[in-house]
C-alpha cells in the first residue's frame, strides 16, 4: 500500500455567528488529499498526479476560491461554515468525483493559518 498526498491552495472567507454578533474570517488555506493504493506495475505509479490536480481545480477550486462560503458555494448552502465542516464537506464533495477514477480518498486535511488544522480519514 503507498499513500500520495496533493496539496491545493485557496482562499476564502466565512461568516461565524456568535449569540448577539456575527465576525467574517477570511482564511488562506491549504489542503491536503491523500490517496492511498497500489502502485500500478504498467506505469509505476498509484494516479497521475496531474489528472487528481484536474479533478480538486474542477469539483473544488473553481466553487469555492476566492468566494463567500455563506453565499457563493452551492454544497455549503445552509450549512455553518466552521473549518470542521468545511473540512466534512469538502470530503463528501471530492469522494464521488475520485471513485470515477479510481482513486481510494484515505484522507483529506484543512489548514487554515499556522496554527490549525482539521483531519478527516475515511
Amino acid at each position: 500500500m503507498i499513500y500520495i498526498t496533493r496539496r491545493i491552495k485557496f482562499t476564502a472567507v466565512h461568516q461565524m455567528h456568535f449569540k448577539t454578533q456575527s465576525k467574517w474570517y477570511g482564511h488562506d488555506y491549504e489542503l491536503f488529499v491523500t490517496l492511498k493504493g497500489n502502485i500500478n506495475p504498467e506505469n509505476g505509479y498509484l494516479l497521475d498526479l496531474k489528472i487528481l490536480s484536474q479533478l480538486l481545480e474542477e469539483k473544488l477550486v473553481q466553487k469555492i476560491s476566492f468566494k463567500n462560503l455563506n453565499t457563493e458555494v452551492d454544497f455549503l448552502l445552509g450549512k455553518v461554515i466552521s473549518l470542521e465542516m468545511l473540512t466534512l464537506e469538502i470530503f463528501k464533495l471530492i469522494k464521488p468525483g475520485l471513485l470515477e477514477i479510481n482513486a481510494s480518498l484515505h484522507k483529506v486535511r484543512l489548514v487554515a493559518g499556522s496554527d490549525e488544522a482539521w483531519c478527516i480519514d475515511e
